[in-house]
Parts: C-alpha cells; structure tokens; sequence
C-alpha cells in the first residue's frame, strides 16, 4: 500500500518535524512467553562479569568497564543511548540511560532503573549487581518488542554517595512534555535464603507494619523474599506488579 499526504496549509514553513508511521498487525502478545525467556543461567553470568568494588576511587577501572557494558547493551539493543553527564566536586558522574521509544504514546515512560556503583570496599554483587543485571536481563527480553508508551532503561552513578545520580537525572534528564507513568527501581534483589534470622529491619517497623512484622516473626525471619515498596502514589503501579508477579511467575 502507498500513503501520500498534501502538507500544504497544514504546516508552516518554518521549524523541524517528526513523522511517525506505525504499523499494527494487531498480533496478541503472549506474555507468558515473554515472561518464559528470563534466563536465570544469565542473569548469574551477568552478575558475575559485573561483581567486584565500583567505586570511583577503590577502584574506577572496573566501575568505568561496567559502565562501557551498560552502554553497549543500550546500544546492541537499538535503544536511543546516551551517556548523562553530572559534576561532584572534581568528578564527573555519569548516568548511562537507553530509551525505547513509543509507538503512538511515546511521551509516556516507564522506567527501569538500578545503580551500578558500590561503596569503596563491597564487591557489590547484590547490592548493586543484581539489579543491574535484572535491569539487563529486562532489556534483553523486551528490546524485540514494541509498545505504545515509551520505556527508558537507566543505570545510576553515585547512588552511594547520597542518591547524586538518581537526583540528577529527575532534575536534568526528563523532557518537559515527558510524563513519567512509573518506575521500576531495583534494589538489592539477589539474595536468598531459607536460613532462619537472616533477615533483620530498622526499628520501629514492628510498628508501621504490625502484620508484615508478624508474617515474617511466624517464618523465623528468614530472608526468602522480594519486597515490593512504593509510596501512596505508587499504589495502582505496585497492585499491578503483584498481580503479574502471582500470574506469571
């Protein structure tokens, strides 16, 4: 089929414009079958590559070689890559973010998120390891697909050193007609066990959360779980990602 479109009288001769042509076939995506393509051989071996101090002075080479892969991952993926440069003090942070655009919402977002940095003497394989290659493991099975809002895939820098990368990026890197729909922020989702008293919490939680407190006091406080946290805001987002959790996985 051919489409042709007399501009004239509808744009002015000045300025730049975008075009977007999309193509539906209106196929049904099976999610389960993008849920079924994780692979958790990978994810231990991206995990792996990326464990070891990435701290910008115990150890910058590694912290910039875990960079570089952030980095060609967006780019082997197709995603609109760039590297978000911030200042602290003598130091140049850099935040590595990818963008896979929308195809008829593309200024609505979803993010995707986790910090690549460590404090200066943790190899950092859960925190914050796991959730890089969690971030990495989502790009790889998402990239083939496309959707109507847009995704964005971020790695942190200097999460460590008082949250600097993710402050920087929700006040420089967010487009004015850029809504932001949801985040998805990994944190520490590696670890596992079924060992009792391995999971321990700040005081006063007993108090806040009275029968979570109780769930986990009847399990023996074992740390064989992934919480789910998000503000009031965040409610509808954290109702949809349970559901699809139990469903799914």
């Amino acid at each position: 089929k051919s489409i042709s479109w007399d501009a004239s009288g509808t744009l002015s001769t000045s300025g730049n414009y975008k075009i977007k042509l999309v193509a539906d076939d209106l196929f049904q995506i099976d999610i389960q079958e993008i849920v079924d393509q994780v692979d958790q051989g990978r994810l231990l071996t991206t995990m792996n590559y990326i464990e070891g101090v990435r701290h910008r002075i115990a150890n910058p080479a590694h912290l910039e070689m875990i960079k570089d892969s952030i980095e060609h991952h967006f780019i082997t993926a197709n995603l609109q890559t760039q590297r978000l440069d911030f200042p602290m003090g003598n130091y140049t942070g850099q935040n590595i973010a990818g963008r896979l655009e929308g195809t008829t919402q593309s200024d609505s977002t979803y993010i995707i998120d986790g910090h690549f940095d460590t404090v200066d003497e943790s190899p950092g394989a859960d925190d914050n390891g796991s959730a890089v290659a969690g971030m990495l493991e989502a790009l790889r099975v998402l990239a083939p697909y496309r959707f109507e809002k847009t995704l964005r895939f971020v790695g942190f820098d200097l999460e460590e050193e008082g949250l600097l990368g993710s402050f920087d990026f929700v006040a420089n890197s967010i487009a004015e007609n850029e809504t932001i729909k949801g985040v998805f922020n990994l944190e520490m989702i590696g670890y596992y066990t079924d060992e009792p008293n391995t999971q321990i919490f700040p005081p006063g939680f007993e108090i806040l959360y009275p029968e979570v407190q109780a769930d986990l006091e009847a399990d023996e406080f074992r740390g064989n779980f992934i919480t789910n946290i998000g503000d009031q805001n965040s409610l509808a987002l954290m109702a949809a990602y349970d559901n699809a959790a139990a469903q799914y996985v």
